[in-house]
Formats: C-alpha cells, structure tokens, sequence
C-alpha cells in the first residue's frame, strides 16, 4: 500500500526556528513503524510565527523505500486565487522577497482584522530561516521549489513499481542509488565526526549516477527501454577516504552498477538483458573500474512469440522439470508454418 497522511492542526502555532529539527526527531522515532503500517508520506500543516505576524506552513515527510527520508517545508501564498506551495527551508528558498510576493498569504481570506503584507511577513521568516548545509536534505532531484495545490495524485508509474518489488521481497532497482548515497553520508558523518572537521566539508553532490543504455551496441549515457528487464549507471562519488586533510579536496571515484529490474518480466535475462551486462561490464574493464551487479531476477526467459511458445510442453521431474519438448504433431505444425526449430529426437 502507499499511504499519505495528512494532518491540520487548527491552533497550532510553531517557531519555524525550531520547526525541521523537532520533525527530524520525530521521522528518526517513526519512520519505520509509518512504513510498516504502509504509509509512504506524511503532511501536517499548522501555523509558523514571525514577527510580523503569522503564515500557514507545510511539512511533508516522504519515505518510498523505508531506508531514506526526505523532509520538505513550504510556505502557503495565494496566486490569481490559487495556492502555491513555496519551498521554505533555507534562505535562499526564498531568494527574491522584492515584488514576489503581490498576492495574499491563504491565511489572508480567513483573517478577521488586517495583518501586515505578504512582503513583510515573508522577509521576516526568510530572516528567521537557517543558511543552508550540504548535508541537510538527502536530494533535491525530486523537490520541486514551487507546487501548485492541487488534488492528490494516483500512485505514479515509480510508486507502482516499488510495490511491486517490495511484495516480491526485493528492491526497486533504482532505489539502489539511494541506498547507496545514503550509506555514503553516514560515512561522511562518521569521519567528519570522527576528526572533528566542519560539516562544511561535506560535498555537496556526494553521488552522480548516470544511466547508460546500448546504442548500436557500445554503451552510452541515456535511459533504456522500458521492456529491458535490466538497468545500468556510471556512478562517480567522492568517498571519505579519499578526503584530503591538508587540502580539504575529495578525489573522486568511479563505478560501473548493473541491476535486474523486478518489475520488467520477474527482472529475468533474454538477448537484451544479456546485451545489456556485457556492455557494462566490457566498459568496466576497457576503463579499469569496478563493477558491481545487483542480482534479482528469476533466471532466463524464452525469447519467442506467444504463438511459437505455446507450443512447448514441460516434462517434469520430482519437483523440478526435465526437459522442455514437442510432440511431433506440434513440431510438423511448426514447421508447416516455417518456424526453424533445432531439436533432438527423445529416444
């Protein structure tokens, strides 16, 4: 199931100062007992004071694949009578105050007494707002710095395929990059910790993972076929152990990632799978780098058309099976119809 909770709380008002790290504690106390309970977002709106007055704000907290969260915060404006969501984590979300802000905060058309300007009101929680740190949010791929309130979506294609792969006891294959980048930053953490650094050092991007797909038949970067069962990436990172003291300079590393993808025909190989991961690991080795192969599936897949398959029968053994066949009444029809098929005589 994917589950989103939604939360409004009337009279509550809250110090932004304060507002992401009292959700982080709470995402860190029951993260894991929302996903178990198959929620996959939770959003609480409330109301944030300034000292200009007060603005309704919105905290969304997404976990798609129980091991790494994402904690978004906006701030309600109204625009031409709709509500925009304006992300609202750090200064710099809200770069340029001056002549931005012409409509009404949504608190505005509830109001019973005037209040100060939207500008106003803005520009004091800009000032009340932290100066952004490379290691607060996970990713910015999927935050969007401005959303339009509308109707909640159905499950998108991603969210549906994540299911899939969770019922079937695996991981979504692109979900393994996030697992990746996370284990990465508790590495950073770990030695930036462990020396007593700055977490100014942290890198910004600590991961870039680039898909790569065939094209007449060498590897290149660009997204491959929704039918290929398999996915590949050239990962670059920057690893802690690599990190310069003297410099403060991390050099950068590099490897070839290959995945079976559960949702595509059970994640099994036919000829594009197989294309695909001799690709990736020829490019490896013609560069010197490592390779590093996912494994889901289940085994390999017969690559022909229905009306050719349906025509093969199992022969079973114990549990297992033996041996696939044809009669020779199906074999002649096969033939009669020119499918080539190599075959040895069962004596």
């Amino acid at each position: 199931v994917h589950n989103h909770f939604f939360v409004n709380f009337i009279e509550l008002q809250l110090d932004i100062t304060g507002v992401l790290q009292m959700f982080r504690h709470l995402e860190e106390s029951f993260s894991k007992k929302l996903f178990s309970l198959g929620f996959r977002e939770v959003e609480c709106r409330f109301l944030v004071r300034t000292s200009a007055g007060s603005l309704p704000f919105r905290v969304i907290i997404v976990n798609p694949t129980g091991h790494a969260t994402s904690i978004r915060s906006y701030v309600e404006v109204l625009e031409e009578g709709q509500t925009v969501l304006q992300r609202a984590e750090y200064k710099d979300d809200i770069a340029d105050i001056s002549g931005m802000w012409e409509s009404q905060s949504s608190l505005d058309t509830m109001a019973d007494s005037p209040t100060a300007p939207i500008d106003r009101r803005m520009s004091a929680m800009r000032d009340m707002l932290p100066t952004r740190d490379a290691n607060a949010t996970l990713s910015s791929t999927d935050q969007e710095k401005r959303l339009l309130l509308a109707a909640y979506p159905h499950m998108s294609d991603k969210q549906v395929k994540r299911l899939n792969a969770l019922v079937m006891g695996t991981t979504y294959a692109p979900d393994w990059l996030i697992h990746f980048e996370v284990a990465l930053r508790r590495q950073w953490l770990e030695m930036l910790n462990g020396r007593r650094l700055s977490r100014k050092l942290f890198p910004q991007v600590p991961l870039v993972a680039t898909q790569m797909t065939i094209r007449d038949g060498v590897l290149v970067a660009g997204e491959g076929q929704q039918s290929v069962a398999m996915m590949a990436w050239v990962i670059e990172y920057f690893p802690p152990a690599y990190f310069n003291t003297t410099t403060h300079k991390t050099t950068p590393r590099k490897i070839v990632a290959v995945a079976n993808d559960i949702t595509v025909s059970s994640g099994s190989f036919a000829v594009p799978e197989d294309e695909l991961f001799k690709a990736a690991s020829q490019y490896s080795r013609e560069n010197g780098l490592p390779f590093v192969y996912f494994s889901a599936n289940s085994g390999a897949r017969l690559g022909l058309s229905n009306e050719v398959k349906k025509y093969f029968r199992v022969a079973n053994k114990g549990e297992g099976f033996d041996y696939i066949y044809l009669t020779p009444e199906d074999y002649n029809v096969l033939t009669g119809k020119g499918v080539v098929v190599t075959v040895e005589q069962l004596t």
